[in-house]
């Protein structure tokens, strides 16, 4: 069924807009009521959706490229006046009233001068093209110690990065699938002491060894490592890398990427889940089978509390919160293991659907032990890095 739409009177609108400063996402905003609401995308607006079922505009904050960016109420949603007074009226084409309509814009959107992109936002701009979202996982306890078993195309941005090694390929690290083309991962996995430089990717798997497994397995070869220019190993500090693939990645329920979280506080609320096939206990045997564990936020005194003792060769100058980020079992053995390097840390959002990778997995103590936290890369400091690499030519419109 053709979908409705609805051709949106914009040129009054567009002229304020380049007159004063643009609104963003959960920036505060005046309903047309004069009472408080929040700049949201409109189809996160039940507010926005009824007005237009009404004919009337909603107040508009910005652009998030062509998408709308309105004034939306908190609370329960405003009825709109009987003749709305300074308010731009849409002439309907078709109306569907369960369905939000599509825009047909009358003029030219802001020009790139004016739409000049905050970091982070390509980033929400290239996440909200990966849709459909991943799969509502089932039950939320996640990765390698302490951990358990995932469930199929739970974790479909889980990446194996494989060495050549002399009987096929070792499997000894993890990643986060990003884009069509890159994965993210650890810069110190790039290189295996004994196996050498990382070679493959392999996407959309379960079980590493079992091909009877729900899921399909995709290799690809790896044609850039790309490290971070700051990491200067044995430092942890910036140890973060993309990997280019010899292709594209075809997305599917089995393989797609996560969001990146470009916010720097992390919302203790939503668990944080680690995933890896690492070992699943200090010094023990690896995992075949992908493995999640559910872990604690650790406050960067509490991380360095831990490390400032025990990690001068490697952290000099203490864990530093905005470009690291801890996480560890507080009241159990829960933890990332040798492994699980380079795999993400991620959170996933039941409004949005969708997982946000909040960390890359850098290094710990001994793994496993109750209390001390591992330390892993904060996604939300190198955000301008990656963007400029992998989205250089994302704009707003």
């Amino acid at each position: 069924m053709q979908s409705s739409k609805i051709f949106v009177v914009l040129s009054i609108l567009i002229k304020s807009i380049l007159a004063q400063s643009e609104c963003y996402v959960d920036d505060p905003c005046t309903l047309y009521t004069g009472g408080n609401g929040i700049c949201t995308n409109i189809h996160e607006c039940p507010s926005a959706i009824e007005l237009l079922q009404y004919n009337v505009r909603p107040v508009l904050c910005g652009f998030m490229g062509l998408t709308p960016i309105v004034c939306c109420a908190k609370s329960e949603p405003p009825k709109p006046p009987k003749t709305p007074q300074n308010i731009a009226v849409l002439s309907p084409i078709a109306s569907k009233p369960t369905e939000l309509p599509e825009f047909v814009l009358a003029v030219s959107p802001p020009t790139a001068e004016t739409t000049k992109l905050k970091p982070g936002e390509k980033s929400q701009i290239q996440c909200d093209k990966y849709a459909p979202p991943p799969p509502k996982p089932g039950d939320f306890g996640i990765a390698a110690v302490g951990g358990e078993e995932s469930l199929a195309k739970e974790f479909p941005h889980m990446a194996a990065l494989g060495y050549k090694i002399a009987n096929g390929v070792g499997w000894y690290c993890g990643g986060g699938l990003i884009s069509e083309r890159y994965v993210l991962t650890a810069a110190h996995c790039l290189f295996h002491r004994d196996a050498g430089p990382v070679t493959f990717v392999r996407l959309g798997d379960l079980n590493i060894q079992d091909d009877a497994d729900d899921a399909q397995p995709e290799n690809f070869t790896i044609l850039e490592r790309i490290p971070h220019p700051d990491y200067r190993a044995p430092l942890v500090y910036n140890d973060i890398a993309l990997l280019r693939l010899d292709r594209d990645v075809t997305f599917s329920d089995y393989i797609k990427p996560l969001c990146l979280q470009v916010e720097h506080v992390v919302n203790t609320y939503d668990p944080l889940t680690a995933t890896g096939w690492g070992r699943t206990e200090f010094g023990g045997q690896t995992s075949d089978i992908l493995i999640k564990v559910k872990l604690d936020y650790f406050t960067n005194e509490e991380c360095n509390e831990v490390f400032q003792k025990n990690s001068k060769k490697r952290l000099p100058d203490g864990v530093i919160d905005s470009v690291q980020v801890c996480a560890g079992g507080r009241d159990e053995r829960m933890d990332t293991c040798q492994g699980d390097s380079g795999g993400p840390l991620q959170t996933y959002s039941f409004k949005k659907k969708i997982f946000y990778l909040v960390g890359i997995t850098s290094f710990g103590i001994a793994c496993g032990t109750q209390g001390i936290p591992a330390v892993y890369t904060r996604i939300s400091g190198y955000v301008d890095w990656i963007e400029n690499i992998i989205w250089q030519n994302v704009t707003s419109n």
